[in-house]
């Protein structure tokens, strides 16, 4: 009681108007909050008093901030729990009017605004508290109005809290107002209310609240009771019927007419919100499928943005670039949702067809009219034509006169227009060439340059101009000889003949496609025809009579420039047709090999024969006098033709006649070392400047370099040399590419394949570049104290870079006396430099950089022995004094100068073959500055790594070059006393490498006596001083050293029995070795990569040569160096296993067909993926039978221990569950990068060169070099443990080998796919390694049969994980199943039996050909096949539908990926897929030679094929790829076959058909004769 009356005071006080509004207010709360407050019906009665409190405002007399308060505290209490209970509040209909009232009057001041957003957003969480509103939708609509004036205030514009209330509301809205009556009310509440808010945030990327506003408009828009109104008012309006709208579909008309008013005052944010609007209306099916309903309402919409179907003007006050845009935005809406189809168009009077045309003409017509001036933007207009074109062709046909001329032609195109432009024209080419009417485009463009002026320089599009050429090269002939004669017939009729001499034309436009024209005419080719050839040859002549001749005489009179220029452009493209033919055909070949040459550079009637010798020269006259850079570029380019075709036609016997023009060319790049000549050149002749003229100089020469390299002399090749060296050294690369730069030019010269043939100028190169660190490092030594000892180091590396950067010495290709003794001085002075301790001031950082980069970019591989001498040396040097620079913490770039220069000192020691590096550069001192290096402080892994690599092949190159073997003795003698003295602790690297070296060679057979007995010698030597050692390992601190020590030791073991000595010393050493590997392996997690791989190989070759160790390696030891090896592969997996793949993999399979099949091959497994009884009994079988098998010839142990059977136990639990309880993680490395399908997954890039452990070996030397052995640890590791696993498998009796391989079976069951993946993957590579190697008669005996069972494994496997679709599952399974069942096959019919090698067939009709791995998976499955063929011919002669299946499903999955409309733009797909087509033509080419067993089904291959053609586009380059593939299918095709095919085969198929047979006949098809 005494609760109730305090209860009774509390609101008798919050009703008390005598207290503060603040003290009410916290009553109410406090009221609100604790239970023990009696209130009959409390939660109503308090909202109520917070409602009224806001309702009577001046009745309460309160302020603003008192309402401020009021909202706070109603906020607050409406978000709480209590609130949103059902039939605990009501809201009153004079409360939601005040919320919606308050709403809409919100402004900037409003400081309620907040509060009263959280309330809106807590009565639209709940249902009960929404009712009131949903109840009557045109309240709703009013809030969205309310949320639209919100969003334009910037006092919450971003709040979490507004977005929060605006997606609840819209929720509410739109879940109410699917079965909410009076839709044509709430349609117009809409349009007269929200429609004019929300436009005005409408924008290209609307923010999410915005959005969310939009999918309530547009619930509303698309309601289905609007659906036959919207056709009734369109049809009405736009029908050729017309009629009165329907009373009923005045809600509609309405909403188009707030539309088209809110247009003339919002124009942007409306124009941008009706493609919105369009595209909801055909998403939501408003249209019934009916197109036309769709057209009307485009119609619709482009009167309302001026473009009216019964007016010729852009009507309305809409700008144009608004109209331009929704247009574009609409048509490409059309486009994507295949709205516009012509069949259904004829049905329809070809009423979008006449619209369409309309619309082109009103564009063309508008943007006629405009000033070349204007600053409008028209991508979006060229956007609209390509829409057009790409619909429907004919859309534009009419008007394709007036696109070229005011679109491009007579257009001063702006830069943020020529992206839609190139589009534009290239979609033009590309529909035209599809259709075969090229000619047709070619002449419609002539026509429009014909009447058109020069006044605007004609541009080609840089993508028009690829695709241009292109179409050229893929015209027929016939074709091409039209074009070719329209091409000449304007030139004739505009400037030769009399009557139309005087005419306009853009004569600069047709010469530029002529030119291109006929740089890109498919004329010198075996698919020409002889007639073709003569009409080619015809149409040269008449070129040159015609045209040409009398262009240029005109020219000497008039002194045209201009034409003069586009003159001799077409002249140079006249003049390469004329000499590729010459080549080919020998069309003029004797004039060209007896025509007499004129030395004089002006005279081009060599080539160019219709001018007289004294006519030439006056031209060039004119072109000199003339300061038109352009003009001379062209004259440039002529005289490089010239020499080019004196070169093939008369050899180097007349060069001295071109000697003068080359030298006058070459001597242009001497003077070029100023900032300024580094000017961009964009590649187009009429961007020819005074500034530019020498870019466009450079790329000439560069270009021409293969054919004029032969005849340059010495003097001009050094030219060439130093001006490279100029632009790499004086020039910065460009942030911002522009164009071509001469930089850029020199870094793609020495990039390209020119250089590995040009010898000298590869050595000139060195030259320049050696010449010029010289004068970096001679720069004053400012900090040095003592000038002498300054002088003595500047003084040294000047005599070292003036003797590697001689200009005076020409350094022979192969070495002799003079240039040894040259080399053998410098290599003295570089050992002196290295013992230095005085620092060395370098004068630019940043140059010698660049000088570094030049040696870095050559092909060191392919320089003259001299010169890798002389490179290498030059390195060292530069390595050795980075390390002595003064300042260094001021040139810390200069850091990696160090790194670069080991890298390539290594390169070129592996490469340098037979060439006598440690004849000149002194083997010992070389050996010795490697061991300060080794053991150096300043350098990090990465680059220690990379010094270990140059120690390596430093040892290889000295050993492989016999003449300096004794040169080794003192070497050897000095490491053994090293090793004695400092224990190994400094000089086992080079131990190790040494050691290395010698054991291989010791293997080789047929060595000298005298060779054998001093490598036995310093084998003795070395492998005594390395294994008093050993007491090292009992430490086990797993370091860098002790690592090194083990890979010895590993060595020493594979020539032991070579010496007694040895082998007992290492014999007895041999238990503290394994300890160590033993340790080693229990602590992997702990250890460095490099440390670990040191004990798997150590343990492999001790596996490959366990004969030696038979006595001290027991099975005991074996079986524990599995079970380690085992573990560590089982923590590898874990660490890669995808997480929740078992999962993952189950929902991927969700078809009937798939649970079926899941069912199928899950029924005989239990719950914990081990074997069921039934198919336990089944095993037991195979093993009796299996044991029976082998009986006969090995006798089986009865009387094995009780131990050594527990043993094999715990690896058969090992094999079996190791990875079972496995917790995964995330995948470490990912497989599968962003490309379409580059693998970086090292396992999958050498999946198979992995099974041969000498390229296991480069690849860890590999990554260690590249600083990524590291980051590569678990793959390295896994795939160098499962080596180790398939040699020790080796080293098992027959019985043990036999379990093994059953628990190995077992490893790969199908049930394993939901339970443990990554068993199956591992034991996939141990299969793999294991058939590689081998085996005693009875283990072949067991491997034969083991191989049935597995291959039945494999098989359902890959049928099981057909439909997952994800990446992982094909790279880790399906994929290394396909290669492991590849190298199967390889081993032949003995190997593996008809009836098992059959399942491989249908392992690649299961495998996924999509995606990301497409590529790897295409050559797996073309490998299989390829074998298939090759080692199981009988099987597949069984099996051929089947087979050919196989091979049909890779060649359409080529053609599918080949679309040119998806790939034109991807190179490296695009070489990719070229790979894949020249991989059918080799299968093809393989069933051909089968013609009695394929001939009757070949006829099937053809019939998809041009089926699949039919209906995509082949890349021109796939297509020249594949089509031998499938004329090797048409050799076996009788004539039977090809007129059952011209019979069955559809209409437009058919052609395609008819094509390719023709072509086939013609060009390919044996005809008896040669």
């Amino acid at each position: 009681m005494a609760t109730r009356i305090g209860s009774s005071n509390i609101y008798l006080k919050i009703k008390d108007k005598t207290l503060k509004l603040v003290e009410r207010l916290n009553l109410l709360r406090y009221a609100w909050k604790f239970s023990n407050v009696y209130i009959p019906n409390k939660e109503q009665v308090l909202v109520d008093i917070l409602t009224g409190f806001l309702l009577n405002q001046k009745k309460e007399r309160l302020n603003k901030d008192d309402v401020d308060r009021i909202w706070k505290c109603l906020q607050d209490v409406l978000q709480t729990k209590k609130a949103s209970e059902p039939n605990k509040i009501l809201l009153r209909q004079s409360s939601t009017q005040m919320l919606i009232d308050s709403l809409l009057a919100a402004n900037e001041n409003s400081g309620y605004i907040l509060p009263l957003i959280g309330c809106f957003d807590a009565i639209m969480k709940s249902d009960s508290l929404s009712a009131v509103f949903t109840h009557k939708l045109e309240t709703m609509v009013l809030i969205l109005e309310g949320f639209c004036r919100v969003l334009t205030l910037t006092t919450c514009k971003h709040k979490a809290s507004l977005s929060s209330a605006i997606h609840h509301t819209v929720d509410r809205f739109n879940e109410t107002l699917k079965t909410a009556p009076g839709q044509n009310q709430i349609l117009t509440k809409l349009c007269d209310h929200v429609l004019p808010k929300f436009l005005g945030l409408w924008s290209s990327k609307p923010p999410d609240s915005v959005k969310k506003i939009s999918t309530a408009i547009l619930e509303v828009l698309s309601h289905r009771d609007h659906h036959q109104n919207y056709d009734v008012y369109l049809k009405a309006k736009h029908s050729t019927a017309g009629g009165h709208i329907h009373k009923k579909a005045k809600p509609v008309e309405h909403l188009f007419s707030t539309l088209a008013k809110l247009l003339q005052t919002n124009e942007e944010s409306c124009s941008l919100y009706l493609p919105v609007v369009f595209e909801n209306y055909i998403k939501q099916n408003c249209h019934k499928g009916i197109q036309l309903t769709v057209h009307y309402l485009m119609v619709e919409f482009c009167s309302m943005i001026g473009l009216r179907s019964d007016n010729n003007d852009l009507s309305g006050p809409i700008k144009s670039s608004v109209i331009f845009r929704a247009l574009h935005e609409l048509l490409k809406i059309i486009q994507g949702r295949e709205l516009y189809e012509q069949f259904l168009d004829e049905k329809n009077e070809l009423v979008q067809l006449k619209f369409y045309k309309h619309v082109v003409h009103v564009l063309t017509d508008y943007k006629q009219s405009l000033d070349d001036e204007t600053d409008e933007v028209f991508s979006d207009w060229y956007s609209t034509m390509t829409i057009f074109i790409e619909m429907n062709h004919y859309i534009v046909e009419l008007k394709l006169v007036e696109i070229f001329s005011i679109g491009w032609i007579n257009a001063k195109v702006k830069e943020e227009d020529i992206e839609a432009l190139d589009n534009m024209l290239c979609e033009l080419m590309t529909t035209y060439s599809k259709l075969r009417q090229v000619p047709k485009l070619i002449l419609k463009l002539l026509g429009t340059l014909c009447v058109c002026d020069d006044s605007n320089t004609l541009q080609l599009t840089p993508r028009f101009q690829t695709c241009y050429g292109e179409v050229i090269q893929n015209l027929p002939q016939g074709t091409m000889l039209d074009v070719w004669k329209k091409f000449a017939a304007s030139l004739k009729g505009l400037f030769v003949s009399d009557e139309t001499k005087h005419d306009t034309g853009h004569f600069q436009g047709i010469c530029l496609l002529f030119h291109h024209f006929l740089l890109n005419v498919k004329v010198a080719d075996y698919t020409v025809t002889e007639l073709t050839l003569k009409s080619v040859q015809d149409l040269l002549v008449v070129m040159e009579t015609e045209i040409l001749a009398p262009l240029l005489k005109e020219t000497l009179e008039n002194k045209d420039m201009s034409k003069l220029k586009h003159t001799l452009f077409l002249s140079q493209a006249w003049g390469e047709v004329v000499a590729m033919l010459a080549l080919y055909k020998k069309f003029r070949a004797s004039e060209f090999q007896t025509k007499v040459l004129v030395s004089h550079e002006g005279d081009l009637s060599y080539v160019h024969g219709y001018l007289e010798t004294k006519q030439w020269m006056k031209l060039y006259k004119i072109v000199t006098e003339h300061a038109d850079q352009s003009l001379i570029y062209v004259w440039e380019t002529l005289m490089m033709q010239k020499v080019r075709t004196v070169l093939v036609f008369r050899g180097v016997t007349d060069w001295s006649m071109m000697s003068d023009t080359m030298t006058t060319f070459i001597n242009n790049f001497e003077d070029a070392d100023k900032k300024e000549d580094n000017a961009s050149w964009t590649g187009r002749l009429e961007d020819v400047t005074e500034t530019s003229l020498l870019t466009a100089r450079w790329r000439l020469l560069t270009s021409n370099m293969a054919a004029i390299y032969a005849v340059l002399s010495d003097e001009q090749i050094k030219t060439v040399a130093d001006f490279i060296v100029k632009c790499m050294v004086t020039f910065e690369p460009q942030q911002i590419k522009k164009g071509l730069n001469l930089r850029d030019i020199s870094m793609k010269f020495l990039e390209s394949t020119v250089l590995r043939e040009s010898g000298r100028l590869l050595s000139c190169l060195g030259t320049s570049v050696w010449r010029h660190c010289g004068v970096l490092f001679n720069g004053r030594n400012i900090k040095s104290p003592k000038k002498k000892k300054q002088d003595t180091m500047t003084t040294n590396v000047s005599i070292l870079m003036g003797i590697l950067g001689d200009s005076d010495i020409s350094w022979p290709q192969q070495i002799d006396g003079g240039s040894v003794e040259k080399m053998k001085e410098a290599s003295e002075v570089l050992a002196v430099i290295s013992n230095s301790t005085e620092s060395i001031h370098v004068a630019d950082p940043s140059q010698l950089q660049a000088c570094i980069k030049i040696i870095h970019c050559l092909p060191l591989e392919h320089l003259w022995s001299c010169d890798q001498i002389r490179c290498l040396t030059g390195l060292l040097a530069v390595k050795c004094l980075t390390e002595k620079l003064e300042n260094q913490s001021e040139n810390e770039s200069l850091k990696s100068l160090s790194s670069d220069c080991v890298e390539m000192c290594t390169f070129i020691l592996e490469s340098c073959g037979l060439v006598p590096v440690f004849d000149v550069i002194n083997a010992e001192s070389f050996l010795d500055w490697l061991h300060n290096l080794l053991h150096s402080t300043t350098i990090g892994t990465p680059e220690y790594y990379k010094c270990l690599v140059l120690a390596e092949v430093t040892c290889q190159a000295i050993v492989k070059d016999h003449t300096s073997v004794d040169k080794l003795s003192p070497i050897v003698d000095k490491l053994c006393k090293e090793n004695k003295k400092s224990q190994g602790s400094e000089s086992l690297t080079l131990t190790y490498f040494l050691l290395q070296e010698i054991c291989k060679l010791l293997s080789k057979p047929f060595l000298k006596d005298t060779l054998q007995d001093l490598c036995k010698k310093m084998y003795k030597s070395l492998s005594k001083s390395v294994i008093k050692l050993s007491p090292l390992l009992e430490s086990s601190t797993r370091n860098h050293m002790e690592a090194v020590l083990v890979r010895t030791y590993a060595v020493v073991l594979t020539t032991m029995q070579k010496s007694e000595k040895i082998q007992k010393a290492f014999l007895e050493e041999f238990p503290q070795m394994f300890q160590w590997c033993e340790t080693t392996l229990q602590n992997v997690d702990t250890t460095e990569v490099y440390v670990v791989l040191s004990v798997l190989i150590f343990l492999q070759t001790m596996s490959k040569h366990h004969i030696l160790l038979k006595l001290q390696l027991t099975i005991e030891d074996k079986f524990r160096i599995w079970k380690l090896l085992t573990s560590v592969l089982k923590k590898i997996l874990r660490t890669q296993s995808i997480e929740e793949q078992p999962q993952s993999l189950n929902q991927s399979m969700e078809t009937e067909n798939q649970s079926q099949n899941l069912d199928q091959s899950t029924g005989n497994i239990t719950e914990k993926g081990t074997p069921s009884s039934k198919s336990h009994k089944k095993k037991r079988k195979s093993d009796n039978k299996l044991e029976n098998q082998s009986s006969d010839s090995v006798s089986h142990d009865t009387k094995r221990s009780e131990e050594l059977e527990n043993q094999m136990e715990m690896i058969s639990k090992l094999l079996q569950g190791s990875l079972e309880n496995s917790e995964t993680t995330e995948n470490a490395v990912d497989l599968v990068n962003d490309k379409l399908v580059a693998l970086d997954s090292p396992t999958f890039k050498i999946d198979n060169a992995v099974l041969n452990p000498t390229m296991l070996i480069s690849l860890c030397r590999s990554l260690m070099f590249e600083g990524q052995l590291e980051s590569q640890r678990s793959k390295v590791i896994k795939m160098q443990v499962q080596s180790v696993l398939a040699a020790l498998l080796v080293t098992f009796d027959l019985d043990q080998f036999k379990e093994v391989l059953q628990d190995l079976v077992d490893s790969v069951d199908p049930g394993l796919l939901y339970t443990d993946r990554g068993r199956i993957q591992s034991a996939v590579y141990i299969w793999r390694h294991l058939i590689k190697l081998e085996f005693t008669d009875e283990q072949n005996k067991v491997i034969k049969y083991t191989a049935k069972d597995m291959m039945l494994n494999f098989q359902c496997i890959i049928q099981q994980v057909q439909y997952v679709q994800t990446d992982d599952v094909i790279i880790e399974l399906t994929i290394p199943i396909l290669y492991t069942q590849q190298e199967m096959l390889t081993a032949g019919i003995k190997f593996l039996a008809s009836r098992n090698s059959i399942l491989c067939i249908f392992s690649c009709l299961y495998t996924p050909l999509c995606g990301r791995t497409y590529f790897p998976a295409f050559n797996a499955v073309y490998s299989v096949l390829d074998t298939l063929l090759v080692h199981h011919c009988d099987t597949v002669f069984q099996n051929i539908p089947s087979f050919l299946g196989c091979a049909k499903r890779l060649l359409l999955s080529v053609v599918e990926e080949s679309n040119q409309d998806k790939i034109s733009q991807q190179p490296d797909v695009v070489k990719q897929l070229m790979s894949c087509a020249y991989h059918m033509e080799r299968l093809f080419s393989l069933i051909s030679t089968h013609k009695v067993e394929f001939g009757k089904v070949a006829i099937y291959v053809v019939s998809d094929y041009v089926t699949a053609v039919q209906k995509v586009t082949l890349l021109p380059a796939i297509k020249r790829a594949l089509v031998p593939a499938v004329y090797k299918m048409l050799d076996l095709c009788d004539k039977h076959a090809i007129s059952q095919l011209h019979v069955v085969l559809s209409h437009g198929v058919t052609e395609v058909f008819r094509l390719l047979y023709k072509e086939y006949k013609r060009f390919y098809k044996y005809q008896g004769k040669i």
